[in-house]
């Protein structure tokens, strides 16, 4: 690997790796901004249920267990339920026992049931979201890509025209 190819290759990886960090920001602002239509659910006990279990977990769980930062904690504490923070709070029940939460085993299992069905309504608008915002760096990674190798061609028809001297006797 020559150092034109090494600087490209270190390159890549710093456009790759900032791209991504980019779609990260914008995909959690954009759900961060969207709440969670709660208003779709057909069985008000649904959200109800999860959501009433859900303060007795946030009580009882620390931000490494629960594997959120302390902004999204806060939403979930102060009741902003949005796209970005309700997985959170549904991935989270999974983590607590029937007696942690204070409910019998079939309750538990209510709860757990009620939270699939709120995770669905999650993807459902989310996935949408997700998918614009991807389409969007992709289009940006792939004009890279491209501008990459319409370089690399450069470089090799200059190589090319390079004349080479033969050695006459």
């Amino acid at each position: 690997m020559n150092k034109n190819e090494l600087n490209t290759a270190v390159d890549q990886q710093k456009f790759f790796q900032e791209l991504n960090e980019k779609l990260q920001a914008e995909t959690r602002e954009k759900l961060t901004a969207t709440p969670f239509p709660f208003d779709e659910i057909v069985d008000p006990l649904i959200d109800s249920n999860v959501l009433k279990i859900g303060k007795v977990m946030l009580q009882n769980i620390s931000l490494n267990r629960l594997k959120i930062d302390v902004d999204v904690f806060e939403d979930l504490a102060n009741e902003n339920y949005n796209l970005f923070s309700i997985p959170f709070l549904l991935n989270g029940l999974q983590d607590f026992t029937p007696n942690e939460l204070g409910i019998t085993p079939i309750e538990y299992v209510n709860l757990i049931r009620d939270a699939y069905v709120l995770g669905e309504l999650h993807s459902k608008h989310a996935n949408p979201i997700k998918d614009e915002i991807q389409k969007k760096f992709q289009k940006k990674a792939d004009e890279f890509q491209n501008q990459q190798l319409v370089e690399q061609n450069k470089m090799q028809k200059q190589d090319n025209k390079k004349v080479i001297p033969m050695n006459r006797k």
